[in-house]
């Protein structure tokens, strides 16, 4: 290891150690703020959602991503633990800009799927000179539409549910944060028909139009998330797909874990599993071509084309 390197992590360890009652404190703060708001939004607002977010932020933070929209709001979510978060990150902050350590998140899956995703749009945006759309299906709290600069010809929609919006649009304005080039499809996919909730808010199907999945799929039932497909796979337009799945091991590991203690208590349970030839199986069998596929050991992305 390089001895910068090495210095530098003894120096974060110097500074570190001292604040740990502090950052335990904060710690503890956030999962009770997490956890009683999850009571009292329970049924309303996707709580799943909000953790990308937060996690966004923090990497906005600590100059991982650049992503100003995300830490602007994640301050402004009425139910989001602002405060104990940035109480607990600061100590780490001060850390890392004294011992000059540059934090990296490695492999972390997190950090791969939204580059993953980033690196799939803009690949797709600069393409051609085409007429295009950009969809975020079950969008929360993306920020992409905020923070990657997308053309102002681009029309962008986001889909999700009518409280997820209301409170995403409000801490928007409150952030003043310009939305005027993004419509809001109130829509829920075990419930409605998206494509016509699209189709209403002046989507074109004739368009070449890019869809983001993310973080939603294994919410959905198997037979919703292959519709989904099936109906991108039907647009007259060029379209295609972008979307994450876990494993099988990885799903069964979560519901037993904390992570699906979370989920069931905020009414999220994790329900579909794939592997990776059945996910190859599923988009082939939607009417898309597999364009890009990266397998790991946990979970797997994947792009779909018309």
């Amino acid at each position: 290891m390089d001895p910068c390197r090495i210095l530098s992590i003894i120096v974060m360890a110097l500074i570190l150690i001292p604040c740990l009652p502090w950052i335990i404190f904060w710690e503890i703060a956030i999962v009770v703020t997490v956890f009683w708001d999850m009571r009292k939004y329970k049924g309303k607002l996707s709580f799943t959602a909000v953790m990308p977010l937060g996690f966004r932020q923090f990497c906005h933070f600590f100059g991982v991503r650049h992503d100003p929209a995300a830490q602007a709001l994640f301050r402004k979510l009425p139910h989001a633990p602002f405060i104990p978060l940035l109480m607990m990150q600061l100590p780490v902050k001060l850390a890392v800009i004294v011992s000059r350590y540059k934090i990296s998140l490695g492999e972390n899956p997190v950090v791969a799927r939204t580059r993953f995703f980033d690196d799939e749009l803009r690949t797709w945006l600069t393409a051609d000179d085409n007429e295009k759309q950009f969809v975020v299906l079950g969008a929360g709290f993306d920020t992409r539409a905020y923070t990657l600069h997308i053309p102002a010809k681009i029309q962008v929609f986001e889909v999700d549910k009518p409280y997820t919006q209301q409170i995403k649009t409000k801490a928007l304005d409150d952030s003043r944060i310009s939305r005027s080039h993004v419509r809001y499809v109130p829509c829920d996919f075990e419930t409605q028909q998206w494509d016509e909730c699209l189709t209403n808010a002046e989507f074109d199907p004739s368009k070449d139009t890019f869809f983001l999945l993310e973080g939603v799929s294994y919410y959905l039932k198997p037979a919703t998330f292959a519709g989904i497909l099936a109906t991108v796979a039907g647009f007259p337009g060029h379209c295609q797909i972008s979307f994450d799945y876990y494993l099988p091991h990885k799903v069964a590991a979560m519901q037993r874990g904390t992570m699906g203690r979370f989920t069931r208590g905020a009414g999220e349970d994790i329900i579909l599993a794939m592997t990776d030839a059945e996910v190859v199986e599923v988009v082939k069998s939607a009417g898309l071509n597999v364009a890009n596929h990266e397998t790991g050991k946990d979970a797997g992305l994947v792009t779909g084309q018309a």
